[in-house]
């Protein structure tokens, strides 16, 4: 039968097999700040539709100040996930989504955007992974490494990484006159950057 299973073209046939693989996978963030309200954003492409019911799990987003809770997601296309929601877990850095329903446009690409608060310090970027399992935890893509955004936030190179933190402060801060004695005409020059 050469009909189309999964947004893969003739995968219905008898021993018709593929190997799930991710094809582009991308994170980066818009706030850099600490303790700032972070909007994370992930792009994803797979060799094929991901079925109904499967998780999607992103690990490596350790540090954000975020507690233990089902977390809102947005997606393009739309309702990708159930209830447009996900588990998050703080302390492994986790976000889990469930697949509402198999979708090929996982095979042209998806965008997922969700909310973290950044940690209250300064800490190098995250390294974050993806993998989809099925209930009984058994792996249909493997974890894959998501690429970081290297496009630079505020003139910030680095600052679209995920969870990038970094404390704001002056580079220069200098203070100077020009007359040190009383009654006397005085410019104060300041410089900072």
């Amino acid at each position: 039968e050469n009909k189309d299973l999964l947004g893969i073209r003739g995968a219905a046939a008898p021993l018709f097999i593929v190997q799930p693989e991710w094809t582009y996978c991308e994170i980066g963030q818009t706030a850099f700040f600490p303790g700032a309200v972070n909007t994370i954003v992930v792009t994803l492409q797979a060799n094929i539709a991901i079925p109904e019911k499967y998780f999607v799990t992103f690990k490596g987003l350790t540090e954000s100040q975020t507690a233990d809770q089902d977390i809102q997601v947005e997606t393009s296309p739309n309702l990708l996930f159930l209830s447009n929601q996900g588990s998050w877990k703080q302390e492994e850095g986790e976000l889990s989504l469930t697949v509402n329903q198999a979708h090929e446009t996982w095979i042209s690409g998806v965008i997922i955007r969700f909310q973290l608060v950044n940690p209250v310090f300064s800490k190098p970027s995250s390294n974050v992974s993806v993998e989809v399992r099925d209930s009984m935890k058994n792996l249909l893509l493997v974890s894959k490494s998501l690429e970081k955004s290297s496009v630079p936030l505020n003139n910030v190179s680095r600052g679209s990484e995920p969870l990038f933190v970094i404390m704001p402060g002056f580079l220069t801060a200098k203070a100077g006159q020009s007359c040190p004695f009383a009654g006397m005409k005085n410019v104060i020059s300041i410089t900072i950057s």
